[in-house]
């Protein structure tokens, strides 16, 4: 059974193996996220050369895999030797090139800390460590209190909470990953540290004519503020809930979380939800129970995605994360509810023919028990329109494109067929798809299936026919 929220695997040193990422396909991965700021751009061809070659067992099923830019992100320099900061110490913060010693905190990703203010928060290793702004010394260096201590031992992430700092929306590393998106050809690009709509639109112009999916990641207070202009210009996004929590006080994500699912559902955006889902699972062989209920709660607030991260990276169980993940995926799926959930969109009253056709079809699903939605398609915009529908059928496009194949996967409940024929009219490209779904799904006499198309054959945004077939 393919999960209908699909499970997105980081790849890592503790999976970076044919075997095992062939393993996690059979547990249920659909997607593969490779991390850029884990992985070099001398390596990265490499590494995704393994993952483009997976193959899915189940037929309608392949593998997508997208690429995750490093953005601008700020760790103190190395420590001559490991660092205990205690509640109440003082020491400094400067821009530097040195190594970070024990009163003295040193990065250099920075021109200058005119930014910071006087009781500005800075917090280190995703929050375990948390300093406090008591006097500006100079453009480049601050002395700061520390408010709750830890050890530094190395490069640790550094953040600030109520500042942005100055840094460009593309980093020049961003710059070398997106020239090698252009001859790798992912199916999607992740944005790291989206802070507006025109940052969305500066990398999608440097990427030009079909270019991959753009999913905005929301890690910062900023991106809130012009959240409604970044999902429209975006594909999807993906509510990064570690650094989304260091720029918000920490009991406001779950609503923010919930908050970002529904306008994402409600624009027809694919939701990705990432950071700690079993992150007990780095090390333990099952997760805590607190985290099957967050995986739960995300799949039922509406999420097409739910993604890995250091469990299948560098975790000591991978294979039994994603299985793990999989199963509270089918549980929580099992209890959606329909009704409950079209209540929540916004939009219903559009007047475009694409968008009422695939509610429509959404709702003959559940009348009629249809054993399949199958949506023939260009680009994969009818299955975007009926996946936010959530319909009871399993959504299945039929493309002639592997490239839309696999961006399709991204969407809730939907897998694909790829067509190895140019149809010449829109009826046989509807007969051609309801035979192959027949043969595929051995289907048998008295079921029924759904097949969304266009009257103009091959063009996108034309879906506007809704047929329902018997098999006789």
């Amino acid at each position: 059974m393919i999960p209908q929220t699909k499970i997105i695997a980081t790849v890592g040193p503790a999976c970076l193996m044919p075997d095992i990422l062939q393993k996690l396909v059979a547990a249920g991965v659909t997607i593969f996220r490779l991390n850029c700021s884990h992985i070099g751009p001398s390596d990265l061809p490499t590494v995704f050369k393994l993952v483009r070659e997976l193959e899915a067992p189940e037929p309608f099923r392949t593998i997508s895999v997208f690429l995750d830019l490093p953005g601008p992100k700020f760790r103190i320099n190395q420590p001559e030797k490991p660092i205990n900061l205690k509640e109440s110490d003082e020491v400094t913060l400067k821009i530097s090139s040195d190594k970070s010693a024990p009163t003295s905190l040193h990065l250099s990703a920075l021109p200058n800390l005119t930014f910071l203010k006087e009781a500005s928060k800075i917090v280190m290793d995703d929050g375990k460590i948390v300093l406090q702004v008591l006097q500006l010394v100079s453009d480049i260096e601050v002395k700061v209190t520390v408010i709750k201590g830890g050890e530094i031992k190395s490069r640790k992430g550094i953040d600030f909470v109520d500042a942005t700092p100055p840094v460009p929306d593309i980093t020049e590393s961003d710059l070398v990953f997106l020239d090698l998106a252009k001859q790798l050809k992912p199916d999607a690009i992740a944005i790291s540290f989206v802070r507006s709509a025109e940052q969305v639109r500066k990398i999608k112009r440097m990427l030009g004519q079909d270019a991959p999916l753009i999913i905005s990641k929301i890690e910062r207070r900023e991106a809130l503020d012009q959240i409604e202009e970044i999902v429209d210009e975006s594909d999807g996004i993906m509510v990064a809930r570690g650094d989304l929590a260091l720029s918000l006080p920490l009991e406001k994500t779950p609503k923010v979380q919930r908050r970002l699912i529904e306008l994402a559902n409600d624009k027809a955006k694919f939701v990705i939800i990432a950071t700690q889902m079993l992150s007990s699972m780095v090390t333990n062989p099952i997760p805590t129970r607190a985290e099957v209920t967050d995986v739960y709660h995300a799949v039922s607030q509406g999420a097409d995605c739910v993604m890995l991260s250091d469990e299948t990276a560098v975790g000591a169980h991978p294979v039994e994360a994603v299985s793990v993940m999989k199963k509270i995926i089918v549980e929580a799926s099992s209890e959606f509810n329909f009704d409950n959930y079209k209540t929540r969109l916004k939009s219903l009253g559009t007047t475009s023919i694409s968008d009422a056709t695939a509610y429509a079809a959404a709702a003959a699903c559940f009348k009629l028990g249809t054993k399949a939605l199958v949506c023939c398609t260009t680009s994969g915009y009818s299955v975007r329109l009926v996946s936010r529908y959530r319909p009871a059928a399993p959504i299945l496009g039929f493309t002639r494109e592997p490239e839309v194949a696999r961006k399709i996967n991204f969407y809730w409940g939907a897998n694909s067929v790829v067509a190895n024929f140019a149809a010449t009219s829109d009826r046989e490209e509807r007969d051609r798809a309801f035979n192959e779904i027949v043969y595929k799904l051995s289907l048998t006499p008295g079921d029924r299936v759904i097949i969304l198309g266009g009257l103009q054959t091959f063009k996108i945004g034309s879906t506007s026919i809704l047929e329902i077939r018997e098999v006789e």
